[in-house]
């Protein structure tokens, strides 16, 4: 299973539903450091940014559902997928995949 730091859309149960066929388990709460949230229209997205943070959630899907993840995100022209370090508890980390804006 690949790992997904989603912090919008990817958590609406429905867009799940329609894009993986199946509404995803809840996932850890988790945080991203140096990073911020921002919105366009009703999409959010994040850029790097020192001293901001992004809270979201891990989400578990299969290699296949993160190829549908990245055509929904719109990869590589719109989101860049990205590997990051993300909070999960004190002094606990998990690796992760995250969408940034391009």
């Amino acid at each position: 299973m690949e790992k997904i730091f989603a912090y919008g859309t990817l958590l609406d149960a429905d867009i799940q539903q329609q894009l993986f066929g199946r509404k995803l388990a809840a996932g850890l709460p988790a945080l991203l450091s140096d990073f911020r949230k921002y919105t366009h229209e009703r999409y959010p997205y994040i850029v790097p940014s020192e001293g901001w943070s992004v809270e979201g959630r891990i989400l578990s899907v299969t290699a296949a559902e993160l190829e549908i993840a990245d055509r929904w995100e719109e990869v590589p022209e719109v989101y860049q997928r990205k590997r990051v370090r993300v909070d999960i508890k004190k002094n606990k980390f998990a690796h992760t995949w995250v969408y940034v804006k391009s």
